[in-house]
């Protein structure tokens, strides 16, 4: 994860997307599920950074058992959305992840639960909590 999480940190979404097996799945609660390397690469790259900048993304208390990891993080960065630009965001959460060999399988993050009723700048671009709702709960259907 702390590779992951410093190749995001560094804007390099190449390194990002091979931390990942070819067929690996990123569950991201704002932008949805990706599956496989090139369509991980392009979350980075288009989402991510079109939406923000000055990521930093802190990870807490690692531990792993087998195929399963799990850690806390505190994530942030400069929004780049109209009506919020320069503004930081910051929340945390905890991700689960699933190894394959020596590759992220599947990635799930789930920030805190009380996230929406957060003032973050970032939300009031989106078109509704209800997307944020509903990717929080895909993201425990897989634990």
């Amino acid at each position: 994860m702390r590779t992951l999480t410093g190749a995001v940190c560094s804007e390099n979404p190449e390194a990002v997307s091979d931390c990942f097996c070819e067929d690996g799945i990123y569950h991201d609660v704002f932008y949805g599920i990706f599956r496989g390397k090139e369509n991980i690469r392009d979350l980075i790259k288009n989402y991510f950074y079109r939406d923000g900048c000055n990521f930093q993304w802190d990870i807490h208390d690692p531990i792993s058992k087998g195929v399963l990891g799990y850690c806390r993080y505190i994530f942030s960065f400069e929004s780049r959305l109209e009506g919020a630009v320069g503004k930081r965001t910051v929340f945390e959460g905890v991700s689960v992840v699933q190894f394959d060999g020596q590759r992220l399988d599947v990635a799930t993050s789930s920030p805190s639960a009380d996230l929406p009723t957060k003032k973050i700048p970032f939300f009031k671009s989106f078109t509704s909590v209800k997307h944020f709702s509903l990717s929080v709960d895909m993201a425990f259907v897989r634990i």
